[in-house]
């Protein structure tokens, strides 16, 4: 599922599963999730020049999350825990 925000790729490597979510319009922005019985943000990638901008970030975090729940095959009972 693709969004005018965001994209998805999934990818199977080691037998497991991978998942990101990359931003359309900020392109140093993605996330890597672990999607286990709960997700698990396994890594998030940001521009340097970002640190320490939190309100920046988070709110990709957020829209992030928001986009997983809306995708195929991850329902909103498995979101990223707070």
């Amino acid at each position: 599922m693709d969004t005018e925000e965001f994209i998805r790729i999934e990818r199977l490597e080691s037998g497991r599963p991978r998942h990101f979510v990359v931003s359309r319009r900020e392109p140093g922005f993605s996330v890597e999730v672990i999607p286990e019985e709960v997700p698990v943000i396994r890594r998030v990638c940001l521009p340097n020049s970002w640190i320490g901008n939190y309100h920046r970030y988070t709110r990709l975090v957020a829209a992030a999350q928001a986009f997983l729940e809306k995708c195929d095959g991850l329902v909103a009972a498995r979101r990223f825990t707070r």
